[in-house]
């Protein structure tokens, strides 16, 4: 296997400006997870023939049909799901970095393997929750498996073997045992088109103006534990605290004004009243 440091990528001839400049929007990364038989993949197909309709760039990377060609080598034991889904955002990266809106249709059952997206795609992911209940998933059970599960066939199943997390941190959540499929993809496009249409990606240089789209960017940056079992007690704590925070980007901050919020968030203070006090720094330059 080659050393790393013996690869060098090509500069690319066509850049993502480029592409998102000549398709009219954005490239973005977005996730459906949620139970078996949550309609994640009706929802994913739904949601491409609207984009597409739009004249949008856009494609599915559906778990099963990953599983059937790319992922065909793996299984479901932890080491292989989290290959599975570290496989996943490569590919949806590079399709991203191609001005592609990306959908992915993948249960993700756990807080730690959605987090590989995250990290990976940056502030091109999103993700959307398919809540529909365990009760409403396995009433449908389309391909039998929650039936073989029960009877012990499938050991390892999700939401019978093995555990689903509800992600803490969703973008948006669909009721998707509640709402039908036509509702779900009218909200989804009404949700996610003023983010296509904003002609911001994170291959833009960043500015005064950007904002930090969420907690663990800012942790990050604040040198704070930005795991996902950090950032859901901070939200759990502060609830109902959402996740986007409108403030400059903290690496334009001074360090003095890094060590005010790095502070403030370590003794709990009252969020709200932080982010008016750190706001007024910024506006007045104090901490300089």
């Amino acid at each position: 296997m080659p050393s790393l440091n013996n690869l060098v990528a090509p500069t690319a001839s066509i850049t993502r400006r480029h592409r998102e400049a000549r398709n009219g929007h954005r490239g973005v990364a977005i996730l459906l997870t949620g139970l078996p038989a949550s309609g994640k993949s009706t929802l994913a197909q739904g949601l491409q023939a609207a984009l597409f309709e739009q004249g949008r760039q856009t494609l599915v990377l559906d778990g099963d049909t990953l599983r059937g060609g790319l992922n065909r080598d793996l299984g479901f034991s932890d080491k292989d799901r989290l290959e599975n889904i570290r496989r996943a955002s490569e590919l949806a990266a590079l399709l991203v970095d191609n001005g592609q809106i990306v959908i992915l249709a993948m249960i993700a059952p756990l807080t730690d393997l959605r987090a590989v997206f995250a990290e990976r795609l940056g502030d091109d992911y999103r993700e959307v929750w398919c809540s529909a209940s365990l009760a409403v998933c396995e009433g449908r059970d389309p391909k039998g498996h929650y039936a073989r599960a029960r009877k012990g066939e499938l050991p390892g199943f999700t939401g019978i073997g093995s555990p689903y997390e509800p992600p803490p941190l969703a973008s948006l959540v669909l009721d998707t045992g509640v709402l039908s499929a036509q509702q779900c993809v009218e909200r989804l496009l009404a949700w996610l088109a003023p983010e296509l249409d904003s002609g911001h990606s994170s291959s833009q240089e960043p500015t005064m103006e950007s904002p930090v789209h969420s907690l663990p960017s800012l942790f990050k940056q604040l040198g704070l534990p930005d795991d996902p079992v950090s950032i859901n007690q901070f939200v759990t704590a502060h609830s109902p605290l959402k996740p986007d925070v409108k403030l400059a980007e903290a690496f334009f901050w001074t360090d003095s004004q890094k060590a005010f919020l790095r502070e403030e968030i370590l003794d709990d203070a009252d969020w709200a009243e932080v982010v008016d006090e750190l706001n007024l720094m910024l506006r007045d330059g104090r901490g300089v």
